[in-house]
């Protein structure tokens, strides 16, 4: 396999000393170029096209371009990102769809579209002027494609923080529930460098029989490994606060005892955290950290059936449909973080043997990963790819990078 750049359509694949591309689940993806000096072309904003195989790869705009040389040698170094980056200085607005289409001061998305992938369709659209009406204010081009947006999903219709907030804040915010993917496809089409898709928190293949990367063992195509257990994240006793009043009162909080934790749409069980929570004091102490979020939430629970004490206790009688739209986006990302964050993080980080498995995974796949006894007494799992970088030098071979995964609780 061989790369081949352009930048700004021009192939500058004879000149390239070293380079590499790096794919990223939710977040921008990345590449550099290194060129002789003289050989040097384009600007900041110019257009980066990598192919691998002759399949386009990355497809993104230089942010940056830094020069160097000595007596002898002078090198230009390219940095892209693909367009992704641009959402964090476009802020969330209301679409056609709103009472107040283009309002970014307390836009009502959320609460009318519900879901990860619908709200950030409408979103996009209202950033870039899709539709026929308002906002004529909107920011214009993303330089992306709108793709597919999942039906489906679950509701994650509370605001996230006090207005405005940019896209970028507003996708990390929904990404980290474990109910939104965002995939962007390098194209070149139109003027657009990439397609955007959203997902329901579950992008990816399952590719555990097919891709399995072996260290000491097996098919030995790992020629490094890196392994981290980390105690210093652990938290086994975590509370949210929200939507301060005064000094001493908090609008609303979550702890393991909120009885509507125990909505069985959710994707944890209670059971299971407050298991793994106990555990996890014994084994380590307790380590408690207190959230605080600066939002309100949209009504109050307790004046569900009419208000007034005795307040009832809806959840706790197993009637889950009057929560309040906030806190059950800030319930979902409690349990998810509760659980990821209850032992110990386990990472482990394989470098592949070179050409091994490039074209077979993606971002998002899921893959095996084994090590043999002389490794720690060796282990087998499966991790998820949030990350990966190929790369290649004056000779012209690519290589996978060190295989970023998801820790083990994941």
């Amino acid at each position: 396999m061989a790369a081949t750049i352009y930048i700004d359509g021009t192939d500058v694949t004879g000149y390239a000393i070293t380079g590499s591309a790096t794919r990223r689940l939710n977040r921008p993806s990345q590449a550099t170029v290194t060129l002789p000096i003289q050989q040097a072309i384009g600007n900041v904003g110019s257009r980066l096209k990598i192919l691998f195989n002759g399949t386009l790869f990355h497809h993104g705009m230089i942010q940056m371009i830094e020069d160097s040389a000595d007596e002898d040698t002078g090198y230009t170094v390219y940095n892209s990102s693909d367009p992704m980056e641009i959402l964090q200085w476009r802020p969330v607005r209301d679409g056609d769809d709103s009472p107040t289409p283009g309002n970014f001061i307390d836009p009502s998305v959320l609460a009318r579209k519900k879901t990860g992938p619908a709200i950030l369709q409408e979103v996009l659209q209202a950033s870039i002027n899709a539709g026929t009406g308002p906002p004529t204010d909107a920011e214009g081009p993303l330089f992306m494609a709108l793709g597919g947006f999942a039906g489906g999903g679950t509701d994650l219709s509370g605001a996230p923080c006090t207005w405005p907030i940019t896209i970028a804040e507003l996708i990390s915010t929904l990404t980290s529930t474990g109910e939104l993917d965002v995939i962007l496809t390098p194209i070149d089409s139109g003027g657009n460098m990439a397609s955007l898709s959203a997902y329901n928190g579950n992008y990816g293949t399952n590719r555990t029989g097919s891709v399995i990367f072996q260290f000491a063992t097996g098919a030995r195509n790992v020629r490094s490994i890196r392994q981290s257990v980390d105690l210093a994240n652990t938290c086994n006793k975590l509370q949210y606060f929200g939507g301060k009043i005064d000094i001493e009162r908090f609008h609303w909080n979550i702890t393991g005892s909120d009885p509507c934790l125990n909505d069985p749409t959710y994707k944890y069980s209670i059971g299971s955290i407050l298991s793994r929570r106990a555990s996890s004091q014994g084994s380590y102490g307790v380590r408690m950290e207190i959230q605080q979020f600066d939002v309100d939430v949209p009504f109050n629970e307790k004046d569900y059936g009419g208000g007034g004490p005795p307040f009832p206790n809806f959840c706790a009688g197993g009637d889950y449909t009057q929560q309040d739209p906030t806190r059950i986006l800030f319930r979902k990302q409690w349990m998810t973080e509760s659980w990821i964050r209850g032992i110990p993080r386990t990472l482990v980080h394989v470098t592949p043997t070179r050409e091994t498995q490039i074209g077979g995974f993606d971002i998002g796949d899921i893959v095996s990963v084994q090590a043999g006894s002389e490794f720690r007494g060796g282990f087998s799992g499966a991790q998820r790819v949030y990350e990966y970088t190929i790369s290649w030098d004056n000779d012209g071979v690519l290589a996978l990078g060190e295989i970023q995964t998801s820790a083990d609780q994941e």
